[in-house]
């Protein structure tokens, strides 16, 4: 997120099947439209059925589940403010 911005900044192109059954492509309908359709457009328009992202490459990924006893809560929550300040 800190990097790229989030997933939603980085979304290229969208295909939608709107409410009355018609295809809107991001192809045939400009894909910057059906972008912002969906980003801003409300609800009950459509269903998204394909999305199109601009990708990243990346040399290395930190995650995983991390499970602690809440008794350790104090050290694991300053650990992870003095581990993320320079992360990518």
């Amino acid at each position: 997120m800190r990097t790229y911005g989030l997933a939603c900044d980085n979304l290229l192109s969208v295909d939608v099947v709107t409410a009355d059954g018609q295809v809107a492509d991001g192809e045939r309908h400009g894909a910057r439209r059906s972008v912002l359709a969906v980003r801003g457009g409300g609800g009950n328009f459509g269903v998204v059925t394909a999305f199109e992202y601009q990708l990243y490459p990346i040399s290395q990924l930190v995650g995983g589940l991390l499970i602690y006893p809440i008794t350790h809560a104090h050290a694991v929550f300053r650990f992870y403010r003095d581990f993320t300040p320079d992360r990518p």
